[in-house]
């Protein structure tokens, strides 16, 4: 796939943090990355149905886009630098391992460091979340496909425009203990 335009993944479903992962490497890369869900019939026939794939972005000036100002320094130079986050997308940015995402989030109001696991590795999400604890106080809960800790940072996010660089700042170093704790080995 060196030199690949598109990827394609086929199976009978997918779990929520592919499809999260595949919509965020469509904003962020040059592969067009599609999600195919396939079905069979009661009489033997494939039906195919398109899960994920990169967005049709319309736009009336050819090559306009806006990024976010709030995300654009950490993106720049931080442990979460990356591809410059489009404005219609920006309440979060993430970095993985091992198959867990740990994403910064920061919408108008509040900002807060998240790490998602597939719900089948509960355990190891909680083994986590007692390594975090204290400093960091993460909140567990469980979607029906992810397991997920929570960490609240500010009641404040990307409204408060003076105070963009303590928000951004307490958001990375949060981000890079929790991406710490996630990559140290737990005890057997």
């Amino acid at each position: 796939m060196k030199d690949a335009a598109t990827a394609v993944l086929v199976a009978e479903d997918f779990e929520e943090l592919t499809v999260v992962t595949c919509d965020k490497r469509n904003e962020d890369g040059e592969v067009s990355w599609y999600l195919i869900k396939a079905l069979l019939t009661e009489r033997k026939e494939a039906i195919f149905q398109t899960v994920s794939g990169p967005k049709i972005d319309i736009q009336t000036e050819s090559g306009v886009r806006e990024f976010s100002e709030f995300w654009a320094p950490i993106r720049a130079s931080s442990f979460f630098s990356g591809r410059p986050v489009p404005v219609r997308d920006d309440s979060w940015v993430g970095r993985s391992i091992r198959g867990v995402q740990v994403m910064l989030w920061a919408d108008k109001q509040s900002t807060k460091v998240q790490a998602v696991w597939p719900i089948e590795r509960i355990e190891e999400r909680d083994e986590h979340a007692k390594k975090a604890a204290p400093p960091l106080n993460p909140i567990s809960r469980e979607t029906g496909k992810a397991a997920v800790f929570e960490i609240s940072l500010l009641d404040r996010g990307q409204s408060n425009v003076q105070l963009w660089d303590e928000t951004r700042e307490k958001l990375v170093q949060a981000g890079e203990e929790v991406f710490k704790i996630i990559s140290s080995p737990l005890d057997s």
